[in-house]
């Protein structure tokens, strides 16, 4: 759950692109970092966004509390796609698509069968 902040706020009122974008970016990252933690895949790995498509379907307004619902699309070799619903009051306000790439030695690397494993029980 995330509290909509007065400075996520546009001039006309609307949360701003960018602060959804945050919103969505945290739950990718929380996503992403509690799998690669449950994996036991170590510092050396890590992961990295290479593609962000937004839908905008419903202004979201000051004060409101903003739910993320994330889920895992489509797992590759070395990478995995993840799709998020954004909800205010239990209806769709926006809609995401991001592509991740996962690193080792900050080169793109092909998962762990672990990794693989765990985001597919996601």
């Amino acid at each position: 759950m995330i509290e909509v902040r007065f400075t996520d706020i546009d001039s006309q009122g609307h949360a701003n692109h960018l602060a959804i974008a945050a919103w969505i970016s945290h739950a990718r990252v929380k996503l992403l970092d509690d799998a690669m933690l449950w994996a036991k895949m170590g510092s050396r790995w890590d992961h990295v966004m290479v593609h962000i498509s937004i839908d905008f379907k419903a202004t979201i307004t000051y004060p409101n509390t903003v739910m993320i619902f994330p889920e895992i699309a489509k797992i590759g070799r070395k990478s995995v796609t993840t799709n998020y619903k954004v909800c205010v009051k239990g209806d769709d306000a926006a809609s995401a698509t991001c592509i991740n790439v996962f690193m080792c030695d900050d080169k793109p690397t092909r998962m762990p069968e672990s990794l693989k494993d765990i985001l597919c029980d996601m």
